[in-house]
């Protein structure tokens, strides 16, 4: 008998974000993310994905660690959301969010929207259990 695939690895529900995690939270927040796919480039060494919440664009970057989010965060203007002396890619001023090993910047001038928003994401996930 040939050996079983392993099977994808679950959406865990604490410690670090996935994917999972963040279109979760959203859709708990009353949101229906929309994934438009690849967000902008330039600003983060990883690949990002770009999520509509009706008239708002959300655009996440996961990355491996919370460290390796703090320092791609140092390298960054956190105002324009740009490389520090770059052009910001945003069509309108960004709002800078972060939480644990994610970075999300939305763009939006709906203040309700933006609030809810980053209450959901800086809620964090719980820490794993031991």
């Amino acid at each position: 008998m040939p050996p079983v695939a392993p099977a994808a690895p679950a959406c865990v529900s604490e410690g670090d974000w996935q994917q999972c995690n963040i279109e979760k939270r959203l859709t708990d927040a009353g949101y229906v993310p929309v994934n438009k796919g690849p967000a902008p480039t330039g600003v983060f060494d990883v690949a990002g994905t770009t999520y509509l919440l009706g008239n708002a664009e959300l655009n996440v970057y996961i990355f491996r660690s919370a460290r390796d989010r703090e320092a791609a965060v140092a390298k960054i203007d956190t105002n324009t959301v740009a490389p520090r002396g770059g052009i910001a890619p945003w069509s309108m001023p960004p709002w800078f969010i972060t939480s644990n090993n994610l970075v999300a910047v939305l763009v939006s001038d709906n203040g309700r929207l933006i609030e809810r928003v980053q209450n959901a994401i800086r809620a964090g996930l719980p820490s794993p259990t031991r």
